[in-house]
């Protein structure tokens, strides 16, 4: 996985917690599998040049997060991807959001 970080990768949860890098790559790894959620059936996906901007939701099953909280039914999210030339696109920032009718 970090293969796919920029090296200054950012996550801000779902809670406003921003998460550095290595502490991120540290929670993937203690995640139990079969957390089971849908991605939105239509992205936006939008390119600048050389950075991607791609907003979603996810739908979850009320699955818990690491911290062990029930995650909503629905998240909004943006990833910023970067495309680094022979290395090719990377994840930069990603963010999650509750959305207002659900808090």
């Amino acid at each position: 996985m970090d293969k796919l970080l920029t090296s200054d990768y950012i996550n801000i949860s779902r809670t406003a917690k921003q998460v550095e890098r290595a502490d991120f790559l540290d929670a993937v790894k203690a995640r139990r599998p079969g957390n089971k959620f849908r991605i939105s059936a239509s992205p936006l996906i939008r390119f600048y040049g050389s950075t991607a901007i791609l907003t979603f939701s996810i739908a979850d099953g009320g699955v818990p997060n690491a911290d062990g909280n029930p995650l909503p039914a629905t998240l909004q999210h943006t990833m910023v991807l970067v495309n680094i030339g022979a290395n090719g696109w990377r994840l930069a920032s990603f963010h999650a959001s509750i959305p207002p009718a659900q808090q």
